[in-house]
């Protein structure tokens, strides 16, 4: 039973895609997987059609036992300590930390740059002061990115403090302490460009980051035990380019779907973490999403096989989040396809025995990062319900819109205010469609103003959907014609902005339904 379980997922190279490696982690007792992965791996050479994955797989499953069997993070706690030494012996730490903390961010920027000042006199070429020295200037770029949007800012900071440290970024030359700070550097450039709009970039610094993550001496067996190795920059890696790889104008497209699709499989499987995993998952329904506006007729098709393989996708991400938020595995019945089982949404505080799966979300929503990314997903989800048309599926619309409300309402991030700000533009289109315009007005005020700064690209579209809902809305309203034309006027111009790809009579853009994974 066990060789007949392997042997299917061998000789199906389309139900490897879907299940492979996810049954593979699902199971518990060590000699069973040792069984199965040393069987795969006798049988997966004679498979046609798998090629060069065969390094991958074998580096997946051979990682996989060595952390189920011996991984040990006391060297990776050990690192950070002595990181946290070196940095705090600095006044600037402090400051820097506490200027974060009051939202005083190009304050902490700067007093983490001095510190980098005074450590990149010295030289460092390892151990805790460049471990150090690469903590500041990380930290640099995520606060100019991240919390300014100032994305060129953070690009230029990983190229003038990180290059000089990484100038051979490549397998020969790196050691492995530097070579896990080349995978971040692309990573964090790579996100920056996508953010910023420039996806050609953003695909190069995506690929440079994948390069070295399988590289032997990254994704070796001698390295992925040590303290400097992060299996979840693979998540990252592949996530990048999944998305860069689908919205790259100069890509054929015909070429980029299987791959995109394969990328962004791969980052789910990869994906470490609550976070991660459920941000994978939502990028992997976002592809389907994407697929359906391609396919789709100019109206609205329910099923259209694209639009259900999105929402099953989805709504998996959505089952695990409430059901185990701190598992990964859960994602093996995601790669199946629909789901069957009843959908709970997860928003009330577990009160009885049978509510108990629930609580990992309300963890997990502890985190400002995961509300925002969880309440994207309900926000996609609310979209996709919109396109089937049913009854049942606007009550499952409300539903999701509700939980998405309740979870940033009180985010008071610049992330926070854009999901909260493409919830509410969605919930106004239900108080447009029952005439109550006036509430549909406060609430497309309100996400007007939360968006009206914006430079993350995915919200500068959506910008300007929300003012499109609102120019549409004044069009119908008397005397208010003139304002309503001219803020579609304006949602047009800033479309042209942005970039897309363009499919015959369709343009795809880079949407909020994506999710930068940092």
């Amino acid at each position: 039973m066990k060789q007949g379980f392997v042997r299917k997922l061998v000789e199906n190279s389309r139900k490897w895609d879907r299940l492979g490696l996810f049954h593979l982690t699902n199971v518990n007792r060590k000699g069973f997987y040792r069984e199965a992965s040393s069987y795969l791996l006798e049988n997966i050479r004679n498979v046609n059609k798998i090629g060069g994955r065969l390094n991958k797989v074998e580096r997946y499953i051979g990682t996989d036992i060595r952390k189920e069997v011996a991984y040990d993070d006391n060297a990776a706690n050990e690192t950070e300590s002595n990181m946290l030494k070196v940095l705090r012996m600095f006044p600037e730490y402090e400051a820097g930390i506490n200027f974060e903390q009051k939202s005083s961010f190009t304050g902490a920027a700067e007093r983490f740059r001095e510190i980098f000042n005074i450590l990149n006199a010295l030289h460092p070429q390892q151990g805790a002061e460049l471990d150090a020295l690469m903590f500041v200037a990380f930290r640099q770029a995520l606060i100019l990115s991240e919390q300014c949007e100032d994305y060129m800012g953070a690009i230029n900071v990983l190229q003038s403090q990180v290059d000089p440290y990484i100038s051979h970024a490549d397998e020969n030359h790196l050691s492995k302490q530097k070579l896990s700070y080349a995978i971040r550097k692309y990573q964090l450039e790579s996100a920056c460009f996508l953010k910023h709009g420039d996806i050609s970039k953003a695909a190069l610094s995506a690929s440079k980051s994948l390069a070295l993550c399988e590289s032997d001496i990254y994704g070796g067996s001698d390295t992925m035990g040590s303290s400097h190795a992060d299996i979840a920059v693979f998540a990252i890696s592949y996530s990048h380019m999944g998305i860069s790889s689908l919205m790259d104008p100069s890509e054929d497209l015909s070429l980029t779907l299987e791959s995109s699709e394969q990328f962004l499989q791969q980052s789910v499987r990869w994906a470490q973490g609550p976070l991660h995993h459920l941000q994978a998952m939502t990028n992997l329904g976002s592809f389907h999403w994407v697929k359906y506006q391609l396919e789709r007729q100019d109206k609205a098709a329910g099923d259209h096989p694209s639009l259900i393989e999105a929402i099953a996708y989805w709504e998996e991400a959505m089952q695990d989040a409430v059901k185990d938020a701190n598992s990964v595995t859960n994602s093996a019945a995601a790669m199946c396809g629909p789901g069957s089982e009843p959908i709970n949404i997860g928003t009330e505080t577990a009160t009885n025995e049978s509510d108990l799966k629930s609580q990992s979300l309300e963890d997990n929503l502890k985190n400002e990062e995961y509300q925002v990314a969880y309440a994207n997903l309900l926000c996609n989800l609310a979209q996709a319900y919109s396109e089937m048309g049913t009854q049942s599926s606007k009550q499952r619309r409300s539903d999701v819109l509700s939980s998405a409300l309740k979870t940033v309402e009180s985010n008071k991030t610049k992330s926070g205010q854009k999901a909260l700000a493409r919830a509410l533009t969605q919930v106004s289109e239900a108080y447009i469609a029952s005439e109550q315009a006036v509430s549909a007005e406060g609430l497309l005020r309100s996400a007007t103003t939360y968006l009206s700064t914006v430079k993350d690209c995915r919200f500068v579209y959506q910008r300007a959907q929300t003012m499109r809902a609102y120019g549409s809305l004044l069009c119908q309203w008397e005397k208010r014609e003139t304002e309503g034309e001219r803020l579609l006027g304006d949602a047009d111009k800033l479309l042209l902005t942005l970039p897309c790809r363009h499919i015959g009579n369709k343009t795809v853009h880079l949407t909020p339904f994506f999710e930068v994974m940092l």
